[in-house]
């Protein structure tokens, strides 16, 4: 009866594997549509979905950290675009700390986007796997443009970024 037990699991472990190795190969997202009640970070937001909070972190996006230079700065202007309105969450994996990752929309608009076009948080390359050509390029675009114009965080000399201060 034990080698059965085992065979099974073991079938099972292997199934998992596979299923967990090709999750990230998935060409489309799912998505959720909540009201932001609560903006934890300059990157992840808590939304109410099916009676129940759900923490979201901006999928290519990096702010800030709460307790680096322009982290509350940050915060607040995530604050001001979504605080208290329904969002649309295309989410395409997990993070380290169990929060959904995925793109924020707000009436079609990117927020992850909008965030790093007002200087607001870096375009995250060490992150982007999930995300399409278009919209890494979008993002890209976005950081340039308010690097160049010297948009929030980009005021300073030399901001460091968060995987850097960490």
């Amino acid at each position: 009866m034990p080698q059965r037990s085992t065979k099974i699991f073991l079938r099972f472990f292997v199934f998992l594997c596979g299923f967990v190795y090709f999750l990230p190969c998935q060409s489309s997202a799912a998505s959720l549509f909540g009201k932001v009640v609560e903006v934890n970070s300059g990157d992840v937001i808590t939304i109410f979905n099916l009676n129940r909070p759900v923490r979201v972190r901006l999928h290519g996006v990096d702010a800030p950290e709460m307790d680096q230079t322009f982290g509350n700065i940050a915060k607040k202007h995530l604050s001001d675009l979504v605080y208290d309105k329904s969002v649309l969450v295309e989410y395409s994996g997990i993070s380290a700390d169990s929060s959904l990752t995925g793109r924020v929309l707000l009436n079609n608009a990117d927020i992850g986007a909008q965030m790093i076009r007002d200087g607001a948080a870096w375009f995250d390359v060490n992150n982007v796997s999930r995300l399409s050509v278009s919209d890494r390029e979008i993002y890209r675009q976005s950081e340039v443009a308010a690097r160049s114009e010297r948009r929030g965080l980009w005021q300073a000399e030399n901001p460091r970024a968060p995987w850097e201060f960490v």
